[in-house]
């Protein structure tokens, strides 16, 4: 496994790719540069977090890329644009917009196959039931909610602590003082989102036998089966 794309990398690289957002929103060539950074590192640790070992060609890596690294650029650049003559403290925001966006975009393409193919279910006794592209939908659903409530306690909650610290006069013409609490804020923050984002699902989620598709409803007529989830949530 790629050793950026583990759990154990998430604190310091969300803490930089972060840093780097909310701190240099102003300069359109940084947000583009820290846009693509961010997307690359978000696609690197999709498919590293992939369900199991579904294979995945590069073609399909190499559009969802593509697409959504555009589609972040496009989304921030144009937001930059459109909120010019508000408050300062909207700009803060455009890349948590972004970042929302790129995620919609990159999970679904990064775990095509999962959806094309579906997921393993089993029953109660872990006996394999087969592959069902409803359980797959639901997990890449869940996946989903967890990077977007990761995204919004990092990328959100930064700026507005940041407000508040700069109107209390605390960093008063002390600039290195506000980055290096910036930082800090932003590592402090997704040391707590990340736990709390992974406990949101189970990694193995329970799913109704009434909700699946019918040829799985017919291999086991049972209330509940135990469903190993494309939620292997590692955000």
């Amino acid at each position: 496994m790629n050793i950026f794309g583990r759990m154990s990398a998430q604190v310091p690289m969300n803490m930089l790719i972060t840093y780097g957002m909310v701190s240099f929103y102003k300069s359109t060539i940084a947000l583009i540069f820290w846009q693509w950074f961010n997307q690359s590192y978000n696609a690197l640790v999709n498919y590293t977090n992939r369900s199991g070992n579904i294979p995945i060609s590069f073609d399909q890596i190499l559009k969802s890329y593509i697409l959504t690294t555009s589609a972040a650029l496009i989304t921030a650049v144009g937001l930059n644009r459109l909120i010019m003559n508000l408050p300062p403290i909207c700009e803060r925001f455009v890349p948590f917009v972004a970042a929302v966006v790129a995620h919609c975009i990159n999970i679904p393409l990064m775990r095509i196959k999962e959806l094309q193919n579906g997921i393993a279910v089993y029953d109660e006794n872990k006996k394999f039931l087969g592959n069902s592209k409803i359980a797959s939908r639901r997990g890449i659903l869940a996946v989903l909610i967890s990077r977007i409530t990761v995204s919004s306690m990092g990328i959100l909650l930064t700026p507005i602590l940041m407000e508040i610290i700069g109107k209390s006069g605390i960093t008063a013409n002390m600039e290195w003082l506000q980055e290096l609490i910036e930082m800090l804020l932003c590592g402090i923050i997704y040391a707590l989102a990340i736990p709390i984002s992974c406990a949101i699902y189970p990694q193995i989620s329970p799913i109704s036998i009434d909700k699946l598709e019918p040829e799985l409803q017919l291999k086991k007529l049972m209330n509940r089966i135990a469903c190993q989830n494309v939620i292997q949530i590692k955000t």
